[in-house]
């Protein structure tokens, strides 16, 4: 095994399009969300005055009110999505270190970053595959935002696979797992 350090940037398409079509349509997404919240704000203040005045009918509201509520909490979380993956197409990095017998995949994007280490004992099968896992695969929002095209991915222990290198480009792919194979020549063997 060789001992020196390795590290590889991962440089992923960007997509121009959705880069410039999901600001667009977040700022009517976030439109209907305040129109929406309003609406359901206007009828919880109204409540009291519906229910002393119509009585029993007034459950009608609460049930419209209860779907609004819904929709509004599922449109919220659609568009965090979003906003995510916007942000990931834009400023998004990743990166993949070997140092001290670990492998480390770091993921930054603005203030966030996330750090995950792997034994590299306990690396195999390293590869580049062209249909990732269940995280993006059948999402069309996957393939506008280029994360569920080449990546890469190893088995980690017996039963763990690692998917990594979303939105990478297929050479870049395989040149860093060439490059490995030439250092690390277990953890890319073919299982």
């Amino acid at each position: 095994m060789v001992s020196d350090e390795v590290t590889y940037e991962i440089r992923h398409q960007r997509n121009a399009r959705f880069l410039f079509f999901v600001p667009i349509w977040m700022a009517f997404w976030l439109f209907f969300e305040v129109l929406i919240g309003f609406l359901i704000l206007r009828g919880l203040w109204n409540l009291p005055a519906e229910i002393q005045r119509d009585g029993g009918y007034a459950i009608g509201g609460l049930v419209i009110g209860a779907i609004l509520l819904a929709w509004l909490t599922m449109w919220s979380y659609l568009g965090f999505i979003m906003a995510r993956a916007w942000l990931w197409n834009r400023f998004g990095r990743e990166s993949i270190s070997i140092v001290g017998g670990e492998l480390a995949i770091l993921r930054e994007c603005l203030a966030w970053r996330r750090s995950k280490r792997y034994k590299l004992s306990e690396v195999q099968s390293l590869r580049c595959i062209s249909k990732p896992g269940r995280s993006f695969e059948m999402m069309r929002v996957g393939q506008m935002c280029n994360m569920n095209v080449p990546l890469l991915s190893f088995d980690y222990r017996p039963s763990k696979k690692v998917q990594f290198g979303f939105g990478i480009e297929a050479t870049s792919a395989e040149e860093i797992v060439a490059d490995l194979g030439t250092r690390y020549p277990e953890m890319v063997a073919a299982s």
